[in-house]
């Protein structure tokens, strides 16, 4: 049995920088809104460390969009995003548990399809946003209306970035647990 190597070094390290900077905006959005205890007391910029991992999310997204053209084989879009007519052989054969799969597999693909989307939509949405209160995105001025738009996306979108996450998580442990799979 041959080891292949899928997930390289700049993918990885694109994973978990992504994992530390999401939890870490989320992380500092929530302390912002503390006004007692022991966050409000460290007199942290809650939501300027938000703003600041929402730069590096942009960035590491906008990276990935690359890698995912110019990277090695199997980072590139083209080698795992696939359509419905293999998303519905892949749902037969996982029926049978005939299938294994180098990277991910086509549910996983359009997961991460939708993740890619969505932590774009929600970094992009911040440079634009304002609550009026604590924060204003570096873009904010150019449009009133636009403005408001992207603050109420930013803010509504959170608990489908929250599902996402909890979705990419069980199907980690329904793999890892139920398939023995990596």
């Amino acid at each position: 049995m041959n080891n292949i190597r899928v997930w390289d070094l700049p993918l990885r390290l694109f994973h978990w920088l992504l994992v530390f900077c999401v939890a870490g905006a989320y992380f500092c959005v929530k302390s912002a809104g503390i006004t007692e205890g022991w966050l409000s007391e460290t007199g942290l910029d809650w939501m300027t460390w938000h703003s600041r991992f929402g730069y590096a999310v942009l960035t590491l997204i906008l990276f990935r969009l690359i890698w995912g053209f110019m990277g090695p084989y199997y980072a590139r879009f083209t080698q795992f995003v696939v359509g419905p007519r293999k998303i519905a052989a892949y749902l037969r054969a996982a029926k049978l548990r005939t299938t294994t799969w180098a990277g991910h597999n086509p549910l996983g693909a359009w997961s991460v399809v939708a993740m890619l989307l969505a932590f774009g939509l929600q970094a992009t949405s911040g440079l634009f946003a304002s609550d009026d209160i604590l924060f204003e995105g570096p873009l904010s001025g150019l449009n009133p209306s636009l403005s408001r738009f992207f603050n109420s996306i930013h803010h509504a979108s959170e608990w489908i970035l929250v599902a996402l996450v909890a979705l990419h998580l069980c199907a980690i442990a329904y793999y890892s647990v139920f398939r023995r799979q990596p």
